[in-house]
């Protein structure tokens, strides 16, 4: 259950990731790099509520959020 949502939200994180690098790159003030950023914070804290769920054997298979 863990790990599976784990790598739900961390394909989620890379994601976001390449489109923050994406619009960010062209305008660094745009509303859309704004916008991905919150929704990036969000995915973040949705991650880190998950590894504080986990018990001590699945966060060790979990990666680090600010890893992805």
């Amino acid at each position: 259950m863990f790990i599976g949502r784990g790598a739900m939200l961390a394909n989620e994180l890379r994601s976001l990731k390449a489109q923050i690098q994406a619009a960010c790159s062209q305008n660094q003030t745009a509303q859309d790099c704004n916008d991905i950023k919150m929704r990036q914070i969000g995915a973040v804290q949705r991650y880190q509520m998950l590894l504080s769920e986990a018990g001590p054997t699945c966060r060790t298979s979990l990666l680090d959020p600010l890893a992805l």
